[in-house]
């Protein structure tokens, strides 16, 4: 893990001492550069960020959404907003059940994952990615609340027939923006980052014809991914 610090402080050192140059090289540029939160422009940043995205899973298939918005200020600044649900149903092929019963296909289970994510980010100047590449770099810490429930048929074996998760996560992201092109509003974000979740968990456990609940508390660590298709609302600072 203290690689992957050392990663991001050496990515984030680069890029803040490249700034003062580029600020100076390229602020001749401002009145025709047009991407989102940028510090030399005259307006600040509203975004508006959705993704969608169906999967198939071999016999299972789900669907991961996110609808969210992104305040910015001081134009290179902001604070962020998303609502995520994940869903995805499984069905085995050629499953025996509890009874001996041979099936050509059981054994359902479905995953659900609720959650709302708070995030602050800070957007770097970089004006030589801004006007050749139309790209944006950020750095951003965030915090994630949410409930994930898995439920398998409890006619067939399996490891636990219920579990419902409450978790807290939270942790810190690099990531870039980029402007379709041709287009000023639209594009797409996609970031990598680290978090660490704290999770209390409920599982329900068949023994024979009862079950058992047990009740347990984990610390978790693992890389986040994200992606999602924005729409940025450039506003001029009035008079």
């Amino acid at each position: 893990m203290k690689y992957f610090f050392s990663l991001v402080i050496c990515i984030v050192s680069e890029i803040i001492f490249a700034q003062a140059g580029d600020t100076i090289r390229y602020a001749s540029f401002s009145n025709t550069i047009k991407t989102p939160f940028n510090p030399v422009g005259t307006e600040n940043t509203y975004a508006l960020k959705a993704r969608i995205l169906p999967f198939l899973l071999g016999n299972g298939s789900g669907i991961s959404t996110l609808f969210g918005t992104e305040i910015g200020f001081l134009k290179r600044n902001s604070f962020g907003f998303q609502g995520i649900f994940i869903s995805s149903h499984d069905i085995q092929d050629m499953v025996t059940d509890l009874a001996g019963v041979y099936h050509e296909s059981g054994n359902r289970s479905k995953f659900v994952d609720r959650a709302f994510l708070f995030d602050y980010r800070f957007y770097f100047n970089l004006q030589k990615f801004r006007r050749q590449n139309g790209l944006t770099f950020y750095t951003s810490c965030f915090f994630k609340k949410g409930q994930q429930v898995e439920s398998y048929d409890e006619n067939f074996r399996n490891d636990y027939i219920y579990r419902k998760e409450n978790y807290n996560s939270y942790g810190i992201v690099i990531g870039s923006i980029l402007n379709f092109k041709n287009s000023e509003h639209f594009g797409v974000d996609l970031s990598l980052g680290y978090f660490r979740k704290d999770k209390n968990s409920s599982t329900d456990y068949q023994v024979g014809s009862m079950i058992k609940t047990i009740n347990e508390k984990a610390i978790g660590t693992g890389l986040r991914i994200g992606l999602t298709i924005n729409y940025w609302i450039f506003v001029k600072k009035r008079n």
